[in-house]
């Protein structure tokens, strides 16, 4: 389909299956067990969690590379909003466990395998954010069809926005960067101090600044615009994958707060009616 089609100007059929409803469900999910071990075990030597993010993350900026260096003429606007959306939203869940991990942890020692994960998993992103957010799309804005970019400017293909121009959103990934170089510098120190103080303000403005622009914007700012369904195969099983991966993170430790609070009721009983628990007995 053509990207000037009167049908479908965006050329959304050509959306990958990658970013459909269902991997971008199993994405969330890998999101949510990410940041449930950091809550609940913020000193959890294992990094697996982060893992299949960082990889999701990073497929879609290499996406994001391929198709802003190819020809405007040839390019399909809903697949690079697609590839920017997740993009975006990986980086900024990255930098967020970064500024969790160096700031909010009281660490005996902090998390280096975590960060050093972050750090590493986010340079791909962050080369494709900034890539795109220069001249590079500018060229896309003059092909792009009326109601595909509602203000001519090198955001609103991306986010459906009514800015002006990128300015704010090379802001943001400019404050992306400042982040990454103070956390290289800080990953090595036990307690946080005054640059980690530095990286949460820049990740407080960042995200703030995200937030803006995110209420200026249609829905498809956070999910991207695909045209699978959830009930086709690869996108249910997609979602399986995650729901799996995530009840898999989250199950034993929810089974075991459950047990412990359930025994200690039953201990609680016990111990009101003056008897010994049949439970302890050797």
């Amino acid at each position: 389909m053509e990207v000037n089609s009167n049908i479908d100007p965006a050329n959304i059929a050509s959306v990958s299956g990658f970013y459909g409803p269902g991997a971008w469900s199993a994405w969330i999910s890998s999101l949510a067990s990410a940041w449930y071990t950091i809550i609940t075990r913020p000193d959890a030597s294992g990094s697996s969690d982060i893992v299949v993010t960082l990889l999701y993350t990073n497929w879609a900026a290499v996406d994001l590379l391929v198709k802003i260096t190819s020809k405007p003429e040839n390019a399909s606007y809903a697949a690079v909003a697609a590839a920017t959306t997740i993009t975006l939203w990986g980086s900024v869940h990255v930098i967020m466990q970064i500024a969790v991990c160096v700031t909010i942890i009281p660490a005996i020692e902090p998390p280096r395998r975590r960060l050093l994960l972050c750090v590493v998993g986010s340079f791909i992103p962050f080369l494709a954010s900034v890539w795109a957010t220069w001249d590079t799309l500018i060229a896309y804005n003059t092909t792009a069809p009326p109601s595909t970019s509602p203000s001519q400017s090198s955001d609103s293909d991306f986010w459906y926005s009514d800015f002006d121009d990128g300015y704010w959103t090379t802001c943001g990934f400019m404050f992306h960067g400042l982040i990454l170089t103070l956390v290289c510098n800080h990953l090595w120190l036990v307690k946080p101090g005054f640059r980690a103080l530095i990286c949460s303000w820049c990740f407080i403005g960042s995200f703030a600044l995200t937030v803006y622009i995110g209420y200026q914007s249609s829905p498809g700012f956070i999910k991207p615009c695909a045209p699978q369904s959830i009930h086709e195969p690869d996108q249910a099983f997609a979602l399986l994958c995650g729901l799996a991966a995530l009840v898999y993170q989250v199950g034993p430790d929810a089974w075991h707060r459950i047990k412990d609070k359930w025994h200690g009721r039953a201990e609680y009983r016990f111990e009101m009616l003056g008897v010994a628990n049949p439970d302890d007995a050797v």
